[in-house]
């Protein structure tokens, strides 16, 4: 291998592991969401039941 070879193939894994490292933090921050948005979803409801409670 020549030296541009071994160049070429740092750069590919160093790519392929920033691609790596992209998606997961992708999956996490997508699980994150998910789960924030049920907690704003349950507060609303809660929220909603709490005002249509004290209504006159």
């Amino acid at each position: 291998m020549t030296w541009l070879e071994v160049m070429l193939c740092g750069l590919l894994l160093a790519a392929v592991g920033l691609a790596v490292a992209a998606h997961r933090r992708y999956l996490a921050l997508q699980r994150k969401h998910k789960v924030l948005q049920r907690l704003y979803e349950k507060a609303d409801q809660q929220l909603s039941t709490l005002w249509n409670s004290k209504k006159p």
